[in-house]
């Protein structure tokens, strides 16, 4: 048995203004003033398109151009970017804070 997990944790106020601009669903609240918003396959190619620039080393999910988006949209506050991709097992999981662009 298998999972994969993408997605990312910031203020409220900040998910909800990226999910928004994205038309995503709305971000799950969480404690300590945080909010989660879980991304789907589909989400992120909403809004994201192939990248041919490749991957940051060490992640399956993350692309250049959604780090880009990432940065940007951090001008409004911390963000953090999660993945996890385990079957059997075996995996890979990353993270990474995108903080004032």
């Amino acid at each position: 048995m298998g999972h994969c997990v993408t997605g990312l944790i910031a203020n409220p106020r900040v998910l909800a203004s990226f999910a928004a601009a994205r038309s995503l669903h709305a971000p799950v609240l969480l404690q300590q003033g945080l909010a989660l918003l879980p991304l789907r396959d589909d989400d992120i190619d909403s809004f994201v398109k192939p990248s041919v620039s490749g991957r940051p080393a060490g992640f399956q999910y993350l692309s250049d151009e959604f780090v880009r988006e990432l940065a940007a949209a951090s001008l409004a506050g911390a963000i953090l970017y999660f993945e996890t991709d385990y079957a059997g097992g075996a995996g890979t999981q990353g993270a990474a804070v995108f903080d004032g662009g």
